[in-house]
This record gives C-alpha cells, sequence and structure tokens, in this order.
C-alpha cells in the first residue's frame, strides 16, 4: 500500500511553459529538441483530483412536515439501487434531518437497512431518545449523519437503504459520496504521477494509465437523474407509503388523472445540457422501478422527450426491483437548455397500468440514471 495525497483545487493545466520542445535552425526549419515528463505528472495529478474530489449523490428524499408520521418506525423507510461498474474504495455519507418522537419508548435511531450489500451494525446515527409533546417544524429540526463504507470491490448494481426505529423521525435524507483527501492504491482508483519523474522520458503506461482512469471516471460512474421512494414498505396505500394503481389503462403515477405526457404534466425534470458523451447526440438512461406486483401482470412506463421504455412486472410475484437492464433505456437531448418548459424538455413522465381488474400494483420507487456500455 501506499499514499498519494490530492490537491484540495483544481490546478492550472497551462502547459505552454513546460511543453514548449521546438526550436527554429539556422534555415528556419523547426527541430524536435526533447519531451518534458512535467506535463504527464500534472495531467496525472489533475485526474487523480478528478477522480477523488467530484463526489456522486446517490439517493434524495423530503417528506412534508405532515407526512413525517410516515418515516416513523419503517424497516426500511427507503430503499436505493445504482450501477456502479467501477470499482474504488468510496465511502459516502447518509445525511438526515429529523424532528424528536412526540410519543414511544426505547433507544430511537436511523439506521442503515439490514440487508444492504455491505451492512454493518455500526452505520446509524446516534441515539436521539428526546420525546415532546408536539412538534415544532421550526424549533425541533435536527441534523445526523452516519458513514457507510463502500469496501474496494466493484459491483455492477449497489443497493442500499435506510430504516428507522423506536419512532425515529425523518424530514429529509440525502446520500452523497464523500470525496478523497488521500489516495490508497489498494482500494482506489488513481493515477501514479511518480511515473513521470522530473527530467525523465514520456512513458507510454503513464499515459494508458490517464487514458483508462478517465474512460473508468467518464462512462462507469455517472450521476442518478431521478429518484423517487414513497415512505415505507406497507403493503396497503393508508399513508402514502406505496403508489397504488388499479387502472387497466396507463395513467401518470403521480397524478393519476392524467394520461399522456405534455408540458405540465407530472413528471422528473432533468438538466442535462451540454452533457452529451463524445459524438453521441443523446444521453441513455436507464430505468428501474421498485414494486409489489399485483396478480396479474403489469406494466411501469418511463416517458421522456423521444422515446419511451416499458418494464414488465410479472404477476405474483415478491416487491423487488424490476427493469434496470439494458433494455430499459430513455434518450435525453443534451441540445436541450435546462429552462425549456416545453414537450422537448428533458422532462420524464412515469405511467403504469395493470392488465386485470381488482387487482393493485404497488409501487415504492422509481429511479434512473444515466448510463453507457
Amino acid at each position: 500500500m501506499s499514499l498519494i495525497p490530492v490537491a484540495a483545487h483544481w490546478q492550472n493545466l497551462d502547459f505552454t511553459p513546460v511543453a514548449k520542445n521546438w526550436t527554429q535552425d539556422d534555415d528556419g526549419t523547426q527541430v524536435r529538441q526533447g519531451n518534458s515528463a512535467q506535463v504527464m505528472r500534472r495531467l496525472a495529478h489533475a485526474l487523480n483530483h478528478m477522480l477523488c474530489r467530484q463526489p456522486k449523490r446517490i439517493f434524495g428524499q423530503a417528506w412534508q412536515f405532515n407526512e413525517v408520521a410516515n418515516t416513523e418506525s419503517e424497516d426500511p423507510l427507503c430503499r436505493w439501487q445504482y450501477y456502479d461498474k467501477t470499482p474504488g474504495g468510496v465511502d459516502y455519507t447518509v445525511h438526515v434531518v429529523f424532528m424528536p418522537r412526540d410519543s414511544g419508548a426505547g433507544n430511537c435511531y436511523a439506521q442503515q437497512w439490514g440487508s444492504a450489500d455491505f451492512y454493518a451494525a455500526e452505520n446509524r446515527t446516534a441515539y436521539y431518545n428526546k420525546t415532546v409533546n408536539a412538534r415544532n417544524q421550526w424549533g425541533d429540526v435536527q441534523y445526523a449523519s452516519f458513514r457507510v463504507n463502500r469496501g474496494a470491490t466493484g459491483f455492477d448494481k449497489i443497493e442500499d437503504g435506510l430504516s428507522t426505529f423506536n419512532d425515529f423521525v425523518i424530514l429529509s435524507v440525502l446520500v452523497q459520496e464523500d470525496w478523497i483527501q488521500t489516495i490508497d492504491t489498494d482500494d482506489h482508483l488513481y493515477v501514479n504521477p511518480n511515473l513521470a519523474r522530473k527530467g525523465g522520458k514520456v512513458l507510454a503506461d503513464l499515459g494508458e494509465s490517464i487514458r483508462s482512469e478517465l474512460h473508468k471516471l467518464r462512462t462507469g460512474n455517472l450521476p442518478v437523474v431521478m429518484d423517487h421512494h414513497t415512505a415505507g414498505v406497507s403493503s396497503s396505500s393508508d399513508g402514502g407509503k406505496c403508489i397504488v394503481i388499479d387502472s387497466t389503462t396507463y395513467v401518470n403515477i403521480y397524478d393519476q388523472s392524467e394520461t399522456t405526457r405534455t408540458a405540465g404534466s407530472s413528471g422528473s425534470w432533468i438538466d442535462v445540457y451540454a452533457a452529451g458523451y463524445g459524438l453521441d447526440t443523446t444521453i441513455d438512461c436507464i430505468c428501474r422501478v421498485l414494486a409489489t406486483p399485483s396478480d396479474a401482470d403489469a406494466y411501469v412506463q418511463f416517458i421522456g422527450p423521444s422515446d419511451d421504455t416499458t418494464i414488465t412486472i410479472t404477476g405474483g410475484g415478491a416487491l423487488d426491483w424490476y427493469g434496470g437492464t439494458d433494455t430499459d433505456i430513455i434518450a435525453l437531448d443534451p441540445s436541450v437548455d435546462g429552462a425549456d418548459l416545453t414537450t422537448s424538455a428533458n422532462k420524464v413522465d412515469v405511467h403504469a397500468k395493470i392488465t386485470a381488474a381488482a387487482t393493485d400494483l404497488k409501487i415504492y420507487g422509481v429511479y434512473a440514471e444515466v448510463y453507457h456500455a
């Protein structure tokens, strides 16, 4: 194991003073003189900064004050799943804004969901056992957090979640990766700047290392753009704990009076302006849904500005993730400004239907993230 420090701030990448390697001969001919390894060294440090100082937002959810009772004592309260094809020991922090309970007993806390891919019992908030007669939405707001060690192993898909115990009440949760101050070469993605020594040659292996890590950064750890989880995992629809679909025709899951995608219909607005990949004219997003199937088959449709994708949920199954494959893709347009509010905007609506009356599809979460194979 070796340690490589990471600069806290982005550094100037103007290599002109060290990259000039041409001189003019007596007859006016441009003559190449040599190469400076300092250019590659600085590039290596810059890429390490990008690998370690651009933490990704993984999940976020907020509840209105009149809904906080729905977050009490839920195991899990919310779940999330995302791709992370790039191995690297990136920890993340779970931030929660919470309020005291108004009844109950025992140690009151939030904890990592017990069935998470890398669960550890110590991943929880401190106990907060204060009980109040009535909650004040301004004066009683508290903050807590805990860190999760993601480990150095590369995962195809990562699943995690958050649970609440003994009437712990949450207003909002945010999950975000932590930036890395010092690279551990056993755990983290990195480029070794020591391969470029002062006065040394520019070696092909350093150039390949920079190319490889930049490719991983740009294609294997891309952002979550849409995430929503209703409170709780109850199989009933009371308390807003899940979205119940009992229509045999497609309806918008957020407003079931809506049946088509329009400029003003309920959906998720996503700003991907100028975020294209290479020469691609679209940005692919992979979609998934967390649901309990009805007795008959059901369908969940993600509708974007130019296309849609339909996820089939086979009847009779259990609460699980559906979709999330390289065929469950919708396209967003990086040429569309984020301020566009027309039907051309990068807005994703989610519609669903069942195939047989008197059966219910229960939806607990819908997600989309930028994806590139």
